[in-house]
């Protein structure tokens, strides 16, 4: 954005801004803590820790969007309106009251159904938090499927996605290097990682 140009965005988001700050700063305290806890389980130090890749606050690269997906098909069929993906972050929070959510745990082919908690949200762990890992954290598969019958409602959720600051190297963290392994000589940015990974969903 350029300097001194105001940041457009519709009349709701106006409306409902001060709602929105607070939603996004509670998802980024609930990210440090989640951080925090997650580093001194791997006990990473301070500047190769995960709090070291993701700024304090929030990153340029952070979004928060709202989703709607229809009930059912016109026939009240069973459809996957959200094919299944792995996030393009490090957690996802995802707000919402109605079901549709799945995931898919590793090393099985059914699908398992996520039904929401009246007053929680659900974390996931994306792409991003494998990659620093060196794999020991695993991104989660998932896909939204459509509830059969036409009483059901419309599926409306809202969902955080928290990545790391565009200039994080998109590498595993030191301590999850192996012994013989040594770190990429020009490893991707995780700006360039975000271009890359929309450039590939656009191309489907």
């Amino acid at each position: 954005m350029s300097p001194g140009l105001a940041a457009w965005h519709p009349d709701v988001v106006a409306e409902y801004g001060e709602a929105l700050t607070e939603l996004t700063s509670t998802c980024l305290y609930m990210t440090r803590l989640i951080f925090k806890a997650l580093s001194t389980a791997f006990d990473l130090l301070g500047g190769d820790s995960f709090e070291s890749r993701h700024d304090s606050g929030a990153s340029p690269l952070d979004l928060l969007c709202l989703l709607k997906y229809p009930n059912a098909m016109k026939d009240g069929a069973f459809g996957i309106p959200q094919l299944a993906h792995a996030d393009m972050s490090s957690l996802t929070f995802l707000f919402t009251g109605s079901p549709g959510l799945q995931i898919l745990p590793e090393d099985t082919k059914l699908w398992r159904n996520v039904f929401p908690v009246p007053g929680h949200a659900l974390v996931n762990f994306g792409d991003a938090m494998k990659i620093l890992s060196g794999g020991k954290i695993e991104s989660v598969l998932h896909r939204i499927v459509t509830v059969p019958g036409k009483q059901v409602q419309d599926r409306c959720s809202f969902v955080f996605l928290v990545r790391p600051t565009p200039s994080a190297q998109m590498a595993a963290l030191p301590r999850f290097r192996g012994e013989m392994e040594v770190a990429d000589k020009a490893p991707m940015i995780c700006e360039e990682w975000v271009s890359m990974r929309f450039s590939q969903l656009r191309a489907k």
